[in-house]
């Protein structure tokens, strides 16, 4: 059920959701923060390796650039075990679609 939320007296907006909607989708929306933030964590330890530190030379700001040096470092640090690189190269492939759908829950596209 749709409510008014006013934001001055006798104006308001719209929300098109409950509150029970906006509440989930705001929870999902500060988990994905947090894995960012825990992402970026791991991705600053692979670049420690010197293979990976060659690869760029700053980390990108957008998520689908870092994303990408996440994996390169990965196939770069842990090249001697390649199954270990396999496996980082699956979560940055997980991050990568799952980003598209946080995207359209966040911003409808």
């Amino acid at each position: 059920m749709s409510k008014t939320v006013e934001v001055s007296k006798g104006r308001g907006f719209i929300l098109p959701l409950d509150d029970t909607y906006l509440t989930a989708i705001g929870g999902v929306l500060a988990q994905w923060s947090v894995f960012e933030l825990e992402f970026d964590r791991v991705l600053w330890m692979l670049r420690l390796s010197p293979n990976a530190k060659t690869l760029s030379v700053s980390v990108p700001r957008a998520l689908r650039k870092r994303i990408d040096l996440f994996r390169d470092s990965a196939r770069a640090g842990f090249e001697s075990c390649p199954s270990l690189a396999d496996k980082l190269v699956q979560v940055s492939g997980a991050a990568r679609s799952t980003s598209s759908l946080r995207n359209l829950l966040a911003h409808g596209r």
